[in-house]
């Protein structure tokens, strides 16, 4: 088993422990919360006592359909839900990232003028086989930013960008555990066991 796929095995077991920490702490306190809500406020894991977690990136898609197939065919994210103009038009796309995080795709008038956002970053569970799927499914290589995937020079996490057909950065990582974010988690869940 190459370091690689053993590394993203392990991040994969951390991230399933905090997970179910998360979980436990949202499900406990929720009777604290309005009905219908789940009341994060008292999860311990947070670095903040006001965020607890990110829930969605917001990307202008001007051109929303060849970005839900970006998204979707080629990244494999399934649709979460949709928004409407009162027209009946589409207003936006969420995707899932996760159980609780989405990618939302937000039709825009015009196309993007301007700065876009520096990125976002995907998590993938192996890198190899994720980039081969990209691949096989057809991605065109006008959304493909790197032959291979690489290895950061700064946080160490493995990496392969893309670009979406509005021109947004999409860098797919995977954590090994030499990723400075691989660190900060076990470090983060080190402190909450104490």
């Amino acid at each position: 088993m190459s370091k690689q796929n053993k590394m993203g095995g392990t991040f994969l077991g951390v991230l399933v422990l905090s997970s179910g920490i998360f979980m436990g702490f949202s499900i406990s306190n929720k009777g604290n919360s309005a009905p219908g809500n789940v009341n994060l406020a008292g999860w311990r894991g947070a670095p903040s006592d006001e965020v607890a977690l990110l829930t969605h990136v917001g990307i202008s898609a001007y051109k929303i359909d060849e970005c839900i197939e970006f998204y979707g065919k080629y990244l494999g994210l399934k649709e979460a839900f949709r928004t409407s103009n009162p027209d009946g038009s589409v207003r936006s796309v969420y995707l899932y990232c996760s159980p609780n995080t989405f990618v939302e795709l937000f039709r825009a008038k015009e196309p993007l003028q301007g700065e876009h956002p520096l990125h976002i970053a995907l998590m993938v569970r192996d890198m190899k086989a994720t980039v081969e799927k990209i691949k096989k499914r057809g991605m065109p290589e006008q959304y493909i930013r790197n032959k291979a995937p690489i290895q950061g020079k700064f946080d160490h996490s493995w990496i392969f960008n893309l670009r979406d057909p509005e021109g947004n950065r999409v860098e797919l990582m995977q954590y090994n555990e030499d990723s400075f974010q691989y660190e900060a988690i076990v470090k983060r869940i080190d402190a909450l066991a104490q």
